[in-house]
């Protein structure tokens, strides 16, 4: 954009100078006319066409700069645009940034959060695990003392048995 408006000012420069240079030609041209009418209408006749012909060249670069100037206006109106666009876009880019950075964070928190939790879980099922294999233990003890009760018993039992056998045995004795 600034150099489409550095070309304008150039060229307006440009106009300028030869805008001055052709007024002091045609300054010049009318005293030198005026000094050849007196030694001849040809000369004058010439003069007035490269006159003429300088003017015209002015016009036409007043045209191109007015040409150019509408192309400049209408290049900067679309870079306008474009960059009015791409804030737009920009912003837009930014609250999305925003928004996934504040997703993020809740997200950090939630898994600390969580993350406190599991441990705090993993503390509850190693006391639970303790427990259990307290218990697992102390029904071992049971049934081991089960187990040896079950002996006593049977062995009693047989003692009982082999006791009332010889009661019998003396009773038949006896009798």
């Amino acid at each position: 954009v600034q150099s489409l408006e550095g070309d304008i000012t150039s060229l307006e420069n440009q106009l300028e100078v030869q805008e001055k240079e052709a007024a002091e030609a045609i300054t010049l041209w009318e005293l030198r006319c005026s000094t050849l009418e007196e030694s001849g209408g040809d000369v004058i006749g010439q003069w007035e066409e490269r006159v003429q012909s300088l003017e015209g060249d002015v016009e036409s670069l007043k045209e191109q700069l007015g040409q150019q100037e509408k192309e400049s206006t209408s290049t900067i109106e679309q870079w306008a645009d474009k960059c009015s666009d791409l804030e737009i876009s920009l912003g837009a880019t930014k609250a999305k940034l925003d928004t996934t950075s504040k997703q993020n964070l809740s997200l950090e928190s939630s898994l600390a959060t969580t993350m406190s939790q599991v441990g705090e879980l993993n503390k509850e099922v190693e006391e639970h695990a303790q427990r259990v294999e307290t218990i697992q233990l102390q029904m071992k003890e049971k049934d081991d003392a089960l187990t040896s009760s079950d002996e006593q018993v049977s062995e009693m039992a047989n003692e009982l048995l082999e006791t009332q056998n010889q009661a019998n045995e003396a009773i038949a004795l006896w009798e």
